[in-house]
């Protein structure tokens, strides 16, 4: 019996499906295979280091072409930014989506509040966490909010807050080695 299985059996007392594919698709008798149940204040972490590469890829998609993004002397010249080119917030901020998805496969974004407080420049390492705040059940999947904060200097520089809300399957964590 996997440790997910017996997870499941302390959560609920009838099948959920979502439950079941959680167990039989990432279930593994492997000791890294540590998952175990989001709770209020648990807190999940990404780190990443935006590319030139990341930035172009990511003004081709979206269609922003602002200079301030992919010309270093207009970023320095007119836009004031010291170091150059800057990260698109938006991209930043797609980490968080990312660290729920990777977390629990199946969720659902439903709302994401940002406030951008400094910039991000290309090559920066970005620490990104959602922090659980609230949990309820409704309709056999869970409302969770988060808070949210992306942060570059090992953390010592806030640079993106805010709050999001999603919409999981489950409570099941499958990777628990970002998680505090």
């Amino acid at each position: 019996m996997t440790r997910i299985g017996r997870v499941f059996r302390i959560v609920s007392a009838s099948p959920d499906p979502a439950l079941l594919f959680f167990s039989s698709r990432y279930s593994s008798s492997s000791p890294r295979a540590t998952a175990r149940l989001l709770r209020v204040g648990d807190v999940l972490r990404e780190s990443r280091r935006f590319s030139e590469s990341d930035v172009a890829r990511f003004s081709e998609i979206s269609g922003d072409h602002n200079p301030i993004h992919l010309d270093d002397g207009f970023a320095r010249d007119i836009g004031c930014f010291d170091r150059g080119r800057v990260v698109h917030g938006m991209l930043v901020a797609s980490l968080f989506s990312s660290i729920i998805a990777s977390h629990v496969p199946g969720s659902v974004y439903v709302s994401q509040t940002l406030k951008f407080i400094s910039p991000v420049y290309i090559g920066d390492e970005v620490l990104a966490e959602v922090e659980a705040t609230y949990l309820r059940e409704h309709k056999k999947r869970y409302i969770v909010k988060f808070t949210s904060k992306c942060s570059t200097n090992g953390g010592g520089s806030l640079v993106i807050g805010g709050e999001t809300t999603a919409i999981l399957p489950t409570l099941i964590l499958l990777d628990r080695k970002n998680l505090d």
